[in-house]
């Protein structure tokens, strides 16, 4: 079932390339115009930047064949030839943007671990034994999500056969999968926004330029906001019996890992302050 129009899902997977890439560029832009050179966090922002690039491209490329194929089988539109092709190539680019889905928010956290380790360099080493524990932690936690993907099926088989992996028991592992990565992908903002604000506050500088700072580290929040948005929306649309929406997952998951690449790129307008 689809809650959103063709061109809906279309224009908002278009508007928000256009928004990330505008920040990504700035981003960019500001990082040339200072001659500063690239570290390991600037590499995985951008690194999460061009996944999302992908992870939309092929939400854009799949929803015509995905409307298509909900026109027919919800009797919209008449039967046609190709089908179950259209049925085979959608399933197979949701099992890749799930993952994707899911590398993109990851590695956004990454990019801010790479610049929390750098800034602890040379304190004491409890910031790095807390690091290494955030860091394990969110490693564990996106192998648990990607594990969680390939059980949402009864079998490899039924996840890449159309029409067999609708039963109450593969419902209800993707019902589980979409609040287990909620509840981690949470959990793990949380943790590494948590993280920096003693550092920060620590430092030898203006007490105005620590709150710019730790505000704008905060902004994971607003990951966090969209986070509840997107499963609340996903969660009560689909019930507890039921598989999630496709072009609803499409939706929100452009947004948020839109918003995650965005909220990535700001520890790079620090400078500005």
């Amino acid at each position: 079932q689809n809650y959103i129009t063709e061109s809906q899902l279309l224009s908002t997977s278009y508007a928000m390339i256009g928004l990330t890439s505008t920040v990504a560029l700035f981003r960019i832009g500001i990082q040339i115009a200072r001659r500063k050179s690239a570290r390991m966090e600037d590499y995985l922002i951008l690194l999460a930047y061009i996944l999302f690039l992908v992870l939309s491209a092929m939400y854009i490329i799949v929803t015509p064949a995905l409307y298509r194929m909900t026109g027919a089988t919800t009797g919209h539109a008449p039967l046609y030839p190709t089908l179950m092709d259209d049925a085979l190539f959608v399933i197979q680019v949701f099992f890749t943007t799930s993952m994707l889905f899911w590398c993109v928010l990851w590695t956004v956290k990454f990019s801010l671990l790479a610049l929390y380790r750098r800034l602890t360099i040379g304190l004491h080493n409890s910031y790095t034994t807390v690091w290494w524990g955030i860091f394990g932690f969110c490693v564990l936690t996106l192998i648990g999500c990607i594990i969680s993907n390939f059980t949402s099926c009864h079998s490899m088989h039924a996840w890449f056969t159309p029409g067999e992996c609708i039963t109450p028991r593969d419902a209800r592992a993707q019902i589980a999968s979409l609040y287990y990565a909620f509840g981690t992908d949470v959990l793990c903002d949380l943790m590494i926004m948590a993280f920096p604000i003693r550092l920060i506050w620590n430092l030898q500088m203006a007490r105005v330029q620590k709150f710019s700072i730790i505000a704008l580290f905060c902004t994971g929040f607003i990951c966090i906001l969209f986070a509840i948005i997107r499963v609340v929306q996903i969660g009560t649309k689909a019930g507890n019996s039921s598989t999630p929406s496709s072009s609803w997952l499409a939706l929100w998951a452009v947004i948020e890992c839109s918003i995650a690449v965005i909220i990535g790129c700001c520890p790079g307008f620090a400078t500005l302050f």
